[in-house]
């Protein structure tokens, strides 16, 4: 697992307010992890500060997996 994936992963524990080995790659936001709409604003706004980027409303959806949202968090990385 590498810094961002692990980073994101944390993140995503946090707001969930579970343990960090229960986040899993395919688990989705509010499925599995059972983030609401607030959370998952909330989360993105995390995901903003910690990796100093900017994510539009359609980069981050509840229904996306944990894996997609760390692809979506490299790329916009990436790009800044």
């Amino acid at each position: 697992m590498d810094t961002l994936d692990y980073q994101v992963k944390e993140t995503i524990a946090e707001c969930a307010g579970i343990p960090f080995a229960s986040v899993n790659d395919s688990d989705t936001l509010a499925g599995e992890l059972g983030l609401d709409s607030l959370e998952i604003v909330n989360l993105a706004q995390d995901l903003e500060e910690a990796f100093h980027i900017e994510l539009q409303d359609a980069d981050i959806r509840a229904d996306m997996t944990v894996q997609q949202l760390v692809e979506v968090v490299s790329r916009v990385s990436q790009a800044a």
